[in-house]
């Protein structure tokens, strides 16, 4: 069968026809993505990639079974999928920890990804996400992130009572925070650009202008567990640079956001401050199940406000351009099945 596919190559998107299987395997499901997000991962692999790289994007999605040869998915069901789509064979894979899996594949990367008219995946790689606008839906991969980070930070030793310092109000940090309020967490979320703190606020989250905070002398060394949600991507400002302004002695860092640059890691400060320093790499697919099932009833609501650009399938390549530029943006989707 001949379908239409979005990929970047020479630096550009463009769309291409290719082919793909007539006929399903056993556990195979023909699926249509109806929405895709941007996300943040997606515009780094963008910005460092050279005129060689070829990628496939989207892998937060979500899509409708339009034919299946499994038992656990129907046709008419949504469903969706992490990023890390684990063997299933290896012992990595068996005891939950797909994203670890050395033999994986990412989707939306390098191979196979949602901006296209139709796509094939196995049963194992799938979650069910029903009940859910495709706006919501698409959500959900994204909210898994935190809700692994916030999972991550707890086995580091975080208790409810202690701080905990988010830095970067983009949809991860946002839903780091929307987490830790739930849980009355002593947290603080930081960012570094006004519209988003302007925006976090606006969700009753408890944000400060990263600049303000830096000026107060009792936030030094006031944070014993940090998230951090940020990046450098498009010259923006991550959190490294005030690192070790935050950090309290004994103070464990879990790292979520990508740099582009490598970061200037001062290897003395950090041993003054007895640091801790964890890098995180996606999450098991159990944890999409778990944080559907933790953000089903609140994802409606939240999905109207943090969805800020929508943009049709044609348009691919504008809705990138303005995600890039990450000017008054908190998350933009491409909807694949209507013209907007």
């Amino acid at each position: 069968m001949k379908l239409r596919e979005w990929v970047f190559r020479n630096k550009g998107f463009k769309l291409e026809e290719i082919d793909s299987p007539d006929e399903l395997k056993e556990g195979e499901l023909l699926i249509k993505p109806l929405m895709v997000g941007i996300c943040g991962s997606d515009l780094f692999a963008i910005e460092v990639a050279d005129e060689k790289t070829e990628l496939h994007l989207g892998h937060e999605w979500v899509g409708e079974v339009i034919q299946s040869s499994s038992k656990k998915f129907k046709v008419g069901d949504n469903v969706t999928s992490a990023a890390f789509l684990g063997c299933g064979e290896c012992p990595t894979c068996k005891q939950g920890e797909t994203n670890l899996c050395a033999k994986g594949s990412v989707f939306g990367g390098t191979e196979i990804g949602a901006l296209r008219e139709k796509v094939i995946l196995q049963e194992e790689n799938l979650v069910l996400v029903s009940g859910l606008s495709k706006e919501a839906s698409v959500l959900i991969e994204v909210a898994a992130v935190s809700f692994e980070a916030i999972s991550q930070i707890k086995r580091l030793g975080f208790k409810k009572e202690q701080k905990l310092l988010i830095f970067g109000a983009g949809p991860v940090g946002l839903f780091c925070a929307l987490q830790a309020k739930r849980e009355n967490y002593d947290y603080q979320l930081l960012e570094v650009d006004k519209y988003r703190v302007e925006f976090a606020a606006s969700l009753g989250l408890n944000v400060e202008y990263t600049p303000i905070k830096l000026m107060d002398a009792d936030q030094s060394g006031a944070f014993p567990y940090i998230i951090d949600c940020s990046g450098d991507g498009n010259q923006k400002q991550g959190f490294w640079k005030f690192a070790n302004f935050f950090s309290a002695v004994g103070v464990n860092i879990l790292i979520v956001g990508k740099y582009i640059n490598s970061p200037n890691i001062n290897s003395n400060q950090f041993a003054v401050r007895n640091a801790t320093i964890k890098w995180m790499k996606g999450m098991p697919q159990n944890i999409i199940s778990n944080c559907y099932e933790y953000w089903k009833k609140d994802i409606e609501d939240i999905s109207k406000k943090m969805i800020t650009q929508k943009y049709s399938f044609k348009d691919v390549s504008k809705a990138f351009e303005i995600a890039l530029k990450r000017d008054k943006t908190i998350k933009v989707v491409i909807s694949l099945e209507e013209d907007l």
